[in-house]
């Protein structure tokens, strides 16, 4: 009978603490799919995506920059419309081109 009376509360004690981790858990689960949660998640890791984004930019617009002011002379011709990019015109670009070229006319 002993046996019988401690296999039960054995028993008991484990479906009790299972059924409570078994709620924790849902609830948890709950709590993680609701919209403002996983809206919040999202916003997280857009912000990480971003700044990840900015900082290879960053060392990218470094690399090329180093590569472009090499004594003051552009290293190769691929990195000569650097400095374009960057909204100023090249050293030896000239002035007048820069103005020159199509204009847009009005659609009326």
């Amino acid at each position: 009978m002993m046996r019988r009376l401690m296999w039960f509360t054995a028993g008991a004690v484990a479906g009790v603490s299972g059924s409570a981790y078994a709620r924790r858990k849902a609830r948890e689960a709950a709590e993680r799919y609701r919209p403002v949660s996983m809206a919040k998640g999202a916003v997280e890791r857009v912000a990480d995506a971003v700044r990840e984004g900015r900082a290879a930019m960053v060392a990218r617009e470094a690399e090329l920059r180093a590569a472009h002011d090499v004594d003051g002379h552009p290293a190769s011709p691929e990195v000569r419309g650097l400095s374009a990019l960057s909204g100023t015109l090249p050293s030896d670009f000239p002035a007048e081109r820069a103005r020159s070229g199509p204009r847009r006319r009005s659609r009326r």
